[in-house]
């Protein structure tokens, strides 16, 4: 490229931009909350400009005094793909987004399509900051050289613009505009600062303020879709234990102070058990919390032993993103666009470690400076797997704090990584411990009485043995609390054992010698070590008193008070208040319960520690016992005794996996269970809770629904030795729909599907399929392999069953190919189907296996069918025109669902598109609507295709397709690319709506500016459509845009009848008070009376129980619209006893407005229609608050309507309750004997009201 070609690129892109900031500038003075993304953007348009004017420079100087680092920053200024030229691309954009009319100001219209607007801004701003660095360094060359460009006038930007103004064939108000822009591009920082601080108040919203409430509902459904495990519990406990003034040197140590300060992302506290870290842990996260800076966001997450969820590593992540995702600001849902869409499919939420992980660090990216604090890594069961993810995550975005014991796995991995030992802080532990003893001491009653000597002995000799162990200090703390006399705490003090497990040993010592304790906290000690839950206080009440060989527990063990167990235990559980779960007090206890007895423990302790292989097998027995016991006597389903079925049914079949060899125990148990579930199936169903984990579980219908359940469940739970005894002992008898190779299939792996061939079974015999909501029939296990979600053993058992001869139906192929969770690779398996002669263009229910594979959203990654599968089904001879039975090809499939890659195959393969094909683009994810249409289009599709059954266009189906909120904007982009491909704007399908009706009742306010730039006409009844939308916006912008308030549809109805026609419950979410108010002050008549007799009014009694309508009537007509006909027989039909409060205060509003006064057609007074009702015997209805009401208002209680049916006689006929009628007695109803007549004939007497009436003479 020449010089003056060089410097006219130069040129050109100054002059853009200048245009563009004066756009924003305009934006700033016009457009409210437009002054935060245009201030950022403005800055990054001024370095851009100062850069360009350096490349400027850089060009003019001399060729002999350009360096080599000048040459390479100028070949990147011209490259095509270089950063100017990018950004480039994007100044276009922007210039034709922000136009407005510079003559006359900005239009109302425009103002409000900021918010969409400002979407895009902000886009260019994240692309800009990453071509920053290119711009910043193109300055600091020509800084180095020479300080001439810090000096720059103002006249020397004047003389620039104008240079430009001189070649530029613009208009006066154009340069009119460009100096406008100028102006703000020449202001320094300081100066655009100061603006912003005087309007920050105003113009500043956060992003959740700037939120409605459907996008936050949005938002709280996916992050409520994730289920993922939340810490505050653990959190505030572990404060809890936190002495005050402690911890705080912790904050200056200089690691911290260096994490906090940026200057290091990672920092491993670690320490010996007992140590104290995760009370320092809490108090990290309590003082980050205090001190949360400008765009720093916290998540943490505590590893504990004692719950199977929280010491995971999947389960850390997934709450990290879970935490980053609801602190983050804004609707973030339109960057994760997978996640709505996986879950409106009702696919679970990933599981994967790598997906989480990727989850994690783009949800990071919403925050400018993630903090992340993770406790007790030592305590998560896949330790590996989670240092491994740790190490991935450290790349510099995401600051982390974690705390661990010293173990060699955790040191490797962190071993070039910062790093505070707490054996390094004795000082300053021995500081936090000596106050916490102190508090101990004054706090316990025994202890605080001792002389100050004996305090200040005990302080010295706990603080030289403690080692910097806080948990061996509670303990021993514990022990003196119990003591009775001077000479016990001497003997304490004398024989203080020598670390954690010493002292654990003289806990269980001191418990064996009490008479009772023993047996009752082996038990307990037993079931808190292997339990793989929390348990409640009540549920290890209740599983110590189940014993094996009784089929009913056994009271007579059973403790006084629950609470007792924390008494026999001591030191050695914790119990939480506010949960109600009992637990170890901490993982050391765990570690030496589980562990071999020392060999200084005589026999009589042994019974404490627990061999995990026989106490596993005990608590699977129990649970097992649990169940059937519970089931044999029903009837004590809503007793005490039923608080442990939910452990047992969701846990307590895992505990059979980790039996040791030659136990076979559990097999007579198990039969047991099959045999119980065989004759009581419904017992079973109603014991056993519905709303169980999915994963774990065993819920109510397969424990009734399965043959051979025993077999089932060693299948699916049990050791593989577990499962060759039990075929040994029980040879198999299978009977269709039962082959248990299907269950292997689907839960277990090639070792467990082998044994059960080895047995004789028949690899094409079908059996029952087990899925989350109902059992399918009739599959083979090669089927069922297929089907399996999440198996990890997939292909090796389709490899084993198409080895032993398995037959491969045609849904065998279609459901690998519609497996799209990303885990598995499908392409290994499908060939290898292919290969054993599975038939590509064999159709399962119409569908080849072309449509499967392309039947399910796309969401890129790199398992999808799309990629590589399609071309392979081609290949094999698929067929992407044929048609399924709903007349649907491949190509459909492809468009409707995303698979870019798979139409461009299938459009270079010479694949004819359908006529319709364009409708199916249309309803493509959000993320690949765009790239698909316009794919389509280049290729050839109508953009004028008409549905024949519905008459809708393109632009129609565009805007029928619900979608996001937040994806208004690309819905707005892609009805742009239809239109400007002749999609028509104003065709009506054959229900009569045009696309402008759609955009309106859907809230698409983009699109409608779309449409209404390109000349679409507002449809007269689009005031109509607006009010539907419940949105606010919506109807104000067309009003602004001319539609008529007052128009009426041919029966009658305005827009305010529309809008309170349909039912709503009130709540945070209802807008027709404000929709009301826009409609009446727009000249809608809030006392319009429809062809059926209803006013609005009428219909908002009926219809929204929120009192917000009628006030917003009252501000409008000053009391009761007129005529008001039966306004109270809306009222009527609104009983409901939910809404008791409501009818009470709705009726009190109408009798002060003159409402309980009128007669209805049929001359029924309020009263008379109330009484109508029929049934209404419960007190909760309310209606005898309102008889009260409307009777004090004045309505008479002896009026007669044209039937000549008093208020009493209706009450007695409809079975009105008993204060009803004794109300109305006793305000002068007319009593008749016609009255007792009707009590009496109804299908129950009615004793007290027939009592009530005699009495009155009847």
């Amino acid at each position: 490229m020449d010089g003056a070609s060089s410097a006219a690129t130069i040129l050109q892109l100054i002059q853009v931009a200048t245009q563009v900031s004066a756009a924003l500038g305009q934006y700033v003075v016009s457009v409210k909350n437009a002054q935060s993304s245009c201030d950022k953007l403005i800055k990054h348009i001024s370095i851009i400009i100062s850069a360009a004017k350096s490349a400027k420079e850089i060009l003019d100087t001399s060729q002999s005094s350009q360096s080599l680092g000048c040459d390479t920053l100028l070949a990147e200024w011209f490259a095509d793909n270089g950063s100017p030229a990018q950004c480039m691309k994007e100044f276009d954009g922007l210039l034709g987004l922000l136009t407005t009319n510079s003559n006359g100001g900005m239009k109302w219209s425009t103002k409000l399509m900021w918010p969409l607007k400002e979407r895009r801004i902000k886009a260019v701003i994240s692309t800009f900051d990453q071509h920053s660095a290119y711009f910043q360094l193109f300055l600091s060359v020509v800084n180095s050289k020479s300080m001439k460009q810090l000096g720059e006038t103002q006249e020397q930007v004047r003389d620039m613009v104008q240079g430009i103004a001189a070649n530029a064939s613009e208009t006066r108000d154009d340069l009119k505009g460009l100096a406008n822009g100028v102006q703000f591009v020449k202001a320094s920082q300081d100066e655009v600062k100061a603006i912003a601080t005087g309007l920050v108040h105003e113009l500043e919203l956060t992003k959740s303020e700037q939120l409605n409430a459907t996008q936050t509902e949005q938002l709280q459904a996916v992050l409520r879709w994730f289920n993922a495990f939340d810490c505050t519990v653990k959190h505030e406990a572990t404060l809890r234990q936190r002495q005050k003034q402690t911890c705080g040197w912790l904050f200056n140590v200089q690691q911290f102070l260096d994490w906090r300060s940026l200057l290091i992302e990672f920092v491993w506290l670690n320490g010996k058990p007992g140590a104290g870290k995760s009370v320092l842990a809490a108090a990290v996260i309590e003082e980050l919390f205090k001190s949360l800076k400008s765009g720093e966001t916290l998540a943490y997450f505590y590893c504990d032993f004692r719950n199977s969820r929280s010491s995971t590593a999947k389960e850390v992540v997934c709450s990290l993103v879970v935490q980053l995702l609801r602190n983050a600001s804004g609707n973030w849902l339109s960057l994760f666009p997978e996640l709505k869409e996986r879950m409106d499919r009702g696919a679970d939420p990933p599981a994967a470690l790598d997906i989480l992980s990727d989850l994690l660090i783009r949800a990071s990216t919403l925050h400018e400076r993630p903090m992340v604090v993770i406790d007790a890594l030592d305590e998560c069961s896949d330790l590996p797997d989670l240092l491994h993810t740790l190490i991935k995550l450290n790349d510099g975005r995401l600051r982390l704090f974690v705390t661990s014991r010293t173990e060699l796995i955790i040191r490797e991995k962190f071993a070039s990584l910062p790093s505070l030992g707490l054996h390094d802080m004795s000082d300053a532990i021995q500081d936090d411990m000596s106050l916490r003893i102190k508090s101990e001491l004054e706090a316990t009653r025994i202890l605080r009485i001792l002389p100050v000597v004996v305090k200040d002995e005990i302080l010295d000799l706990l603080l030289r043995k403690a080692d910097g162990m806080f948990r061996w200090v509670h303990c021993q703390l514990d022990r003196l609390g119990h003591c009775r006399s001077a000479g016990d705490i001497r003997k304490v003090l004398d024989t203080l054992p020598i670390g954690l497990f010493e002292t654990y040993e003289r806990i269980l010592t001191a418990i064996e010698e009490k008479e009772f304790d023993g047996a009752v906290a082996s038990r307990a000690l037993m079931w808190l070590v292997t339990a793989l839950k929390p348990l409640t206080l009540f549920q290890l009440g209740e599983a110590l008193i189940i014993e094996l060989g009784r089929h009913t527990p056994n009271n007579d063990i059973a403790l006084m008070r629950d609470v007792d167990i924390l008494d026999i235990c001591g030191s050695l559980v914790s119990f939480d208040e506010q949960s109600g779960y009992v637990s170890l007090s901490h993982f050391s206890v765990k570690e030496f319960l589980s562990s071999s007895p020392p060999i200084t423990v005589g026999k009589p302790l042994n019974k404490y520690f627990v061999d995990p292989s026989v106490a596993n097998r005990q608590l699977a027995s129990l649970s097992i016992r649990c169940i059937i016991d519970n089931a044999h006597d029903a009837t004590s389903c809503g007793s005490r005794r039923c608080r442990l079925v939910r452990y047992a049914v969701e846990s307590g079949f895992l505990h059979i996996g980790h039996i040791c060899e030659d136990d076979q125990s559990i097999i007579p148990l198990l039969l047991e269970l099959q045999e119980r579930v065989s004759m009581f199936p419904s017992n079973y169903v109603r014991i056993i809770p519905t709303r169980l984990s999915r994963i774990n579980s065993m819920p109510a219908w397969r424990l009734t629904a399965i043959p051979d359940l025993a077999l089932h469940i060693i299948i699916r739970f049990g050791p593989p030795w577990l499962l060759r005894q039990y075929l040994d002992q029980h040879p198999l008898k299978v009977i269709e729909p039962s082959n248990p190779l299907t269950y292997a299939a689907q839960f277990g792996d090639v070792y467990r599907a082998t044994i059960l061939l080895d047995k004789g079974l028949d690899v094409n015999k079908k059996g029952i399929f087990v899925c989350s909501y109902e059992p399918i029939a009739c599959v083979l296990p090669l089927t069922a392999a297929a089907m399996a979600c999440g198996n990890e053993h997939k292909d090796s058992l389709i490899t084993l069953f198409l080895e032993r001869g398995s037959n491969i139906p045609s849904d065998t192929l279609h459901a690998v190919l519609r497996n799209i969770d990303g885990a598995m690779d499908n392409i290994s398996i499908v060939r290898r189907l292919m290969h054993h002669g599975a038939d590509p263009n064999a159709l399962e229910s119409g569908d080849s296996a072309l449509h499967a594979s392309l039947s399910a959203y796309c969401f890129g990654h790199p398992n999808c069918n799309c990629t590589t599968i399609v071309p392979m089904l081609v290949d094999a001879g698929c067929k992407p025109e044929a048609l399924n039975h709903d007349r649907i090809s491949g190509l459909h499939l492809a468009a409707e669902n995303g698979h870019v890659q798979a139409i461009r195959f299938l459009i270079d393969s010479g694949a004819t598109l359908p006529g319709d094909i364009i409708h199916y683009a249309a309803r493509a994810p959000t993320s690949s609507r765009r790239t698909v249409i316009n794919l389509l289009l280049s290729a050839g599709a109508d953009s004028n295709a008409v549905t024949p059954e519905s008459g809708d266009s393109a632009l129609h189906t565009l805007l029928q397709h619900r979608c996001l909120s937040s994806q208004y904007w690309a819905c707005s982009e892609v009805a742009e690319i239809l239109i400007a491909a002749g999609c028509k704007v104003d065709g009506a399908n054959l229900s009569g709506q045009t696309p402008m009706d759609l955009a309106i009742v859907g809230r698409h306010l983009p699109s409608l500016q779309v449409l209404m730039d390109t000349g679409a006409q507002l449809p007269a009844d689009s005031i109509h459509s607006a009010a539907c939308s419940q949105d606010p916006e919506m109807l104000r912008f067309i009003l602004h845009c001319g539609a008529d308030a007052r128009f009426l549809t041919d029966h009658g109805d305005s827009a305010l009848h529309v809008l309170f026609s349909r039912s709503c419950w009130g709540g945070t979410y209802c807008n027709c008070g404000e929709l009301a108010r826009i409609l009446m002050e727009a000249g809608c008549s809030c006392e319009a009376v429809n062809d059926a007799g209803e006013s609005p009014l009428h219909l908002a009694i009926r219809n929204h129980p929120d009192l917000s309508a009628l006030h917003v009537f009252a501000d409008f007509i000053g009391g009761a619209p007129s005529p008001l006909l039966d306004i109270i027989h809306a009222l009527a039909i609104a009983r409901v006893p939910y809404f008791k409060a409501d009818r009470c205060k709705n009726t009190h509003y109408l009798q002060h407005n003159g409402g309980s006064h009128s007669l209805s057609p049929t001359c029924d007074t309020a009263i008379h229609v109330l009484l109508k009702l029929r049934r209404c015997v419960s007190l909760e209805c309310g209606c005898a608050e309102i008889l009260r009401i409307l009777v004090e208002g004045g309505c008479p209680t002896q009026s007669l309507n044209h039937v000549r049916e008093s208020p009493l006689l209706l009450a007695v006929q409809n079975d009105h309750s008993l204060p009803v009628v004794e109300f109305l007695v006793g305000n002068q109803a007319l009593v008749s004997d016609e009255i007792i007549h009707a009590a009496c004939r109804r299908g129950s007497p009615r004793a007290p009201i027939v009592k009530l009436l005699m009495q009155h003479g009847v």
